[in-house]
């Protein structure tokens, strides 16, 4: 049953990452074009991946 629930949550982690990467860019184009727009898009990057570390731990 841990085994299974690993592997999902590893299939789980590609589609996630990909979720957070598109969700990182778009919420950046305000400062498009600005050297906000670096700041921002990994600000939002070091938040939504903190936040998926908390589940995975929680999860397991």
């Amino acid at each position: 049953m841990q085994a299974e629930k690993i592997k999902n949550l590893g299939e789980s982690s590609i589609a996630w990452d990909n979720f957070i990467e598109k969700t990182c860019l778009f919420e950046s184009i305000e400062s498009l074009g600005t050297r906000a727009e670096e700041t921002s898009k990994l600000n939002c990057l070091i938040k939504k991946y903190k936040s998926k570390a908390e589940y995975y731990l929680n999860s397991l």
